[in-house]
């Protein structure tokens, strides 16, 4: 009772905030039996962070993308997939060519909400086709990448003069095109019967003819021996064979600096123009890959690493995505070891040249790379040459200097990479003069397209997209006439659609290219 008295008082008093204390009071006080409170469990360890050093980057960094472009080999999923980072769809698009929901997955650096911290992935106008095809380019995949700008010329009606004078001619194709693709191929000869783990090419044999000799035990691939061996003196070498972690490196496996020197000619060349103006500004998924340099890049062993280039093999590497405008290829089979230039895999002279028909390449590089192994002088040697094919018959354009990784290396280590260089001159000279872009030909008349080049746009030997797009080109140059191009489209697409591509709105005639671009 009396605690009750004094509880109204209180309150009466001091309103609810005395109240409050003296409940606090009296339950302390009461004899209550006493609950035992569970400890929070521990939060579970973290899971240890994946290392993914590849020993590919100079620096020793565990990024999937170091900065002289390798990737880690793990980096990617065994299944060869592609993460969407735009999270554009397939259907839905809208008059630019990219999709109209305009989602986009939170790679870029944006938070989003899923993790309860109230932020919200900030929108991202999607890609339009002439974007994806600079992703493409990037990424190592040209042929879509011309078959989407190709899509945006005829979808577009802003910046398609600008585009169209990006075509010139191609010399092998004989026809305009927006840019060249070139295959690369290895034909490999071993006398032995088992797969090398090093093939010790051209230039793999840093600091081996050096001054100084002392006794130590050497690995050789496979082999082991005590043999008396040149130790490096000290002094680098003016060359030196750089890690072939990365698949963009394949090549190199097989062919060394003579790959290296193939691959930089490209890129040089590519800056230049002479292979593909429209993404001429643009670098390609390989040109940041370690090249040739001065220095002691190499590994202890002198070999370079080695990029197991087994079936199945797949450029969907880490930090390419997929496009949002699907293109059926197969591209995805092959990987990219520079700006325009793909590596097709190994084979047989007859079926590489077949594989770069099938793949619509406008030229092909192979290697052929003779491997042999002396067991009594515990030394691999490998023997290579380049070839430049024409691949409508299959005769030889040129070839560079056969080079002997032996003898190579002894000359090397004399006057540096330019007795590689010189090895290589002819084909590189052959490669630019025949198969390099050069400027449409004044001879290319409206009689003679009219005439005979009509015939063969019309006649279904060529892709819709090609042909369409290369009547557009004749009409921006006034090569041919309206009338002209409005029979050309009515006759590859049909009255209905030819008159919407031609006269359409941007949303009709982007419906159109899409269906165009998902049949190349």
């Amino acid at each position: 009772m009396m605690i009750g008295r004094t509880m109204s008082k209180l309150s009466a008093r001091f309103g609810w905030l005395a109240l409050a204390v003296l409940v606090a009071f009296v339950g302390c006080s009461s004899k209550q039996e006493e609950v035992a409170i569970a400890p929070t469990p521990a939060a579970p360890p973290a899971a240890p962070v994946e290392d993914n050093y590849d020993g590919g980057s100079d620096d020793g960094s565990s990024s999937d993308s170091s900065d002289d472009g390798s990737s880690a080999d793990d980096g990617s999923g065994d299944d060869g997939s592609m993460a969407a980072d735009d999270g554009s769809t397939d259907d839905g698009s809208s008059a630019d060519g990219s999709a109209d929901d305009g989602s986009m997955a939170a790679d870029d650096g944006s938070m989003s909400d899923d993790d309860g911290s109230g932020m919200v992935a900030v929108p991202v106008k999607p890609k339009n086709l002439r974007e994806q095809a600079e992703q493409a380019f990037n990424d190592g995949y040209e042929k879509a990448a011309y078959r989407l700008i190709q899509g945006h010329v005829l979808a577009s009606t802003s910046d398609a003069s600008e585009l169209l004078g990006n075509y010139r001619w191609s010399p092998s194709r004989k026809q305009p095109q927006l840019g060249v693709r070139i295959a690369v191929g290895v034909e490999l000869t071993s006398s032995t019967s088992s797969e090398l783990k090093d093939y010790k090419p051209v230039g793999s044999l840093h600091g081996f003819f050096s001054s100084r000799k002392t006794t130590s035990r050497r690995r050789l691939p496979g082999i082991e021996v005590d043999e008396l061996v040149e130790q490096p003196s000290g002094q680098s070498s003016s060359a030196n064979l750089r890690p072939t972690n990365n698949k963009e490196r394949v090549l190199q496996k097989y062919a060394g600096l003579m790959g290296d020197v193939l691959v930089d000619h490209i890129k040089s060349s590519h800056a230049e123009g002479k292979w593909s103006p429209v993404f001429q500004t643009l670098s390609g998924v390989a040109s940041t890959a370690p090249q040739y340099a001065s220095g002691d890049g190499s590994d202890d062993d002198g070999s370079g690493g080695g990029y197991d280039d087994s079936e199945g093999m797949s450029i969907m590497n880490a930090g390419k995505v997929e496009l949002a405008t699907k293109i059926v290829g197969d591209e995805a089979k092959y990987i990219s070891v520079g700006p325009i230039l793909t590596y097709i895999g190994k084979g047989t002279q007859a079926e590489l040249i077949e594989l770069a028909k099938t793949g619509e390449f406008d030229a092909l590089l192979v290697f052929d790379v003779d491997i042999s192994v002396n067991m009594k002088l515990r030394m691999i040697y490998n023997e290579c040459r380049a070839k430049l094919l024409n691949l409508a018959d299959g005769k030889i354009l040129a070839a560079s200097k056969l080079l002997k990784n032996t003898d190579a290396q002894k000359e090397i280590d004399k006057s540096g990479l330019d007795y590689v260089v010189t090895s290589m001159q002819p084909i590189l000279a052959k490669l630019d003069e025949t198969v390099a872009i050069k400027d449409i030909p004044p001879a290319l008349t409206p009689e003679i397209i009219r005439s005979k080049r009509m015939e063969t746009l019309l006649s279904g030997s060529r892709s819709k997209l090609d042909s369409l797009v290369e009547i557009r080109l004749y009409r921006e140059k006034s090569l041919l006439e309206d009338k002209d191009v409005n029979a050309a489209f009515e006759t590859i697409l049909g009255a209905e659609d030819g008159k919407v591509l031609l006269n359409g709105t941007d949303e009709e005639r982007l419906a159109i290219v899409k269906k165009l671009l998902a049949a190349t």
